[in-house]
């Protein structure tokens, strides 16, 4: 009797272990067609074969687990798919319906994104629109975490050009604005605080100069601080991304800020230099005493052009160490968030009042030229790419191939320029 017991006893641990193996193994081929689907999406995307990545996002989405760590990108990659092929019923059938039905498992970042294409495909189907701005309101309006400001910092507005620091480089909240009218790229760049660059890289599938009434525009705020090693009240600039960051501790309350605006920088033959200075001048309503080399290229200069509305260093103007290069404002708001000036760091007007009445002469100044910014936060890898694809193509992206898809990566360097995000 004990040794039949013994017997059953073994043979049920045996098919116990039998179906695990199973299960195991099935998991395991789940997976590897999982690793296909994606890769094969990815790597036809790139090379624009948008029925076959559209087969493979299927197959993963309808596949998948929609808590799978790579759900998101997968949906995300059949919205620019469906939008590049001007593919309306798809869109609404299969993305919107995913977005909705899947909503707490879409990442803050891939929702906005993929909810601007739905947008902007339907921009001539009123009725449509309306439903998804309607459907989708809990991604696109704004849920502003309130924090308060010192008296110094009441002219600046929250979560546009001043953010809780938050005790790490990263910070911001990425944010979709609706464009009011028919204008262009530059004219958006002006009501929001951003620079013409910047909000170009973030929407590439727009056409800067022909911004309709309606439009969703994607508003890349979360950044990474240019600075490995920051330290409160000093200045950064990043030439590349063309964006000024300056991290304030309030004296009173001893709470942390991070500020930062669009600048303009110089052209690839006036470059903007790079380095570390000092503020060691400011000047309101300066008067531009017009440069040598500058008077050779428009002989018809005067020597002095006064404070006034035809003043290229506009109503600011703070001077860098051991340099003529100045911090200044602008008489033209269409250079902020561009290479056009003959090296000196551009801003508009409004933003150089706000940032001259809290800079101290002495200031520390650290201007970088970085195409690619990174940082941890706990395990995760956060970037930002800047630039344009060829020229990312130029780095050496090979440090993140052991842990990301190279075909990811290459979409990435395409279509997620502008903004930091998790990388893995």
């Amino acid at each position: 009797m004990k040794k039949i017991l013994v017997l059953l006893l073994i043979f049920n641990i045996s098919f116990a272990s039998i179906d695990q193996l199973l299960e195991k193994a099935s998991i395991s081929a789940k997976e590897k067609q999982l690793r296909k689907y994606f890769n094969i999406a990815f790597e036809s995307y790139n090379e624009g074969l948008f029925d076959i990545t559209e087969k493979n996002c299927l197959k993963f989405l309808k596949t998948a687990s929609p808590n799978d760590k790579n759900f998101s990108k997968v949906l995300e990659l059949l919205a620019h798919t469906y939008y590049r092929t001007k593919n309306k019923w798809a869109m609404e059938n299969y993305v919107a319906k995913y977005l909705y039905k899947y909503k707490r498992f879409i990442d803050e970042d891939s929702a906005k994104k993929i909810f601007v294409l739905i947008n902007n495909l339907f921009l001539d189907y009123p009725n449509k629109k309306q439903y998804f701005l309607k459907r989708f309101k809990y991604i696109w309006k704004f849920k502003k975490k309130p924090f308060l400001l010192p008296e110094e910092l009441k002219n600046f507005t929250p979560y546009v050009n001043v953010f809780p620091f938050e005790n790490s480089r990263l910070f911001g909240i990425n944010k979709i604005y609706f464009s009011d009218k028919n204008q262009t790229l530059y004219e958006v760049g002006y009501k929001v605080d951003m620079g013409f660059d910047e909000l170009r890289e973030a929407n590439p599938l727009l056409n800067p100069f022909d911004i309709r009434k309606g439009t969703a525009i994607f508003l890349p705020r979360r950044r990474i601080i240019p600075a490995i090693k920051y330290q409160d009240r000093e200045i950064y600039i990043n030439l590349t991304e063309k964006r000024l960051y300056y991290i304030y501790k309030d004296k009173k309350n001893k709470n942390r800020y991070v500020i930062t605006f669009p600048i303009g920088i110089g052209t690839d033959d006036t470059k903007s230099p790079v380095g570390a200075f000092k503020i060691t001048e400011k000047r309101k309503n300066p008067a531009w005493y017009v440069p040598k080399n500058i008077k050779e290229e428009n002989p018809e200069l005067p020597d002095v052009v006064p404070p006034g509305e035809n003043n290229p260093l506009g109503t600011r103007a703070m001077r860098l160490s051991h340099s003529s290069y100045l911090i200044h404002g602008t008489s033209k708001n269409f250079g902020v968030g561009l290479k056009v000036s003959h090296g000196c760091i551009r801003l508009f007007n409004r933003d150089v009042e706000r940032l001259f009445e809290i800079v101290d002469i002495n200031t520390k100044v650290k201007i970088f030229d970085k195409k690619i910014k990174a940082t941890y936060i706990g395990k995760n890898k956060y970037v930002e790419f800047h630039a344009k694809k060829k020229e990312l193509n130029e780095l050496k992206l090979n440090i993140y191939a052991s842990k990301v898809n190279k075909n990811y990566l290459e979409y990435l360097k395409k279509e997620r320029r502008g903004f930091a995000f998790p990388l893995y």
